[in-house]
């Protein structure tokens, strides 16, 4: 039996994504730091040597909101960074706040 994937099948709700650097954790994060406090009109977030939020700023606070969420770890001697998009918390806890009622009213 043969099985066919097509582009939507390929197309992941929270698209992940793995880079190594030659960078230390330290190095990283303060480039990240420099990045974000020159585009301070377009994302903002929060950084260490260990993790990374990163949120896109815009005019609209609506359903969804993409965020950037990196680990910063050491793996071969290397710094590695695993990052996920994803949306921010609120949009989820809305979304659930506004169906749930429904579910129960008749």
């Amino acid at each position: 039996m043969n099985t066919e994937e097509t582009t939507l099948d390929k197309i992941r709700s929270r698209p992940r994504f793995k880079m190594f650097t030659h960078l230390t954790k330290e190095e990283y994060a303060e480039n990240l730091k420099k990045y974000l406090s020159e585009h301070k009109d377009e994302f903002s977030g929060n950084i260490n040597k260990e993790v990374a939020t990163i949120c896109v700023e815009t005019e609209y606070d609506s359903y969804w909101k993409p965020r950037l969420s990196l680990r910063i770890e050491i793996e071969d001697e290397k710094t590695a960074i695993r990052g996920v998009f994803d949306p921010v918390p609120q949009c989820g806890r809305s979304l659930c706040f506004s169906i749930f009622p429904s579910l129960f009213s008749g």
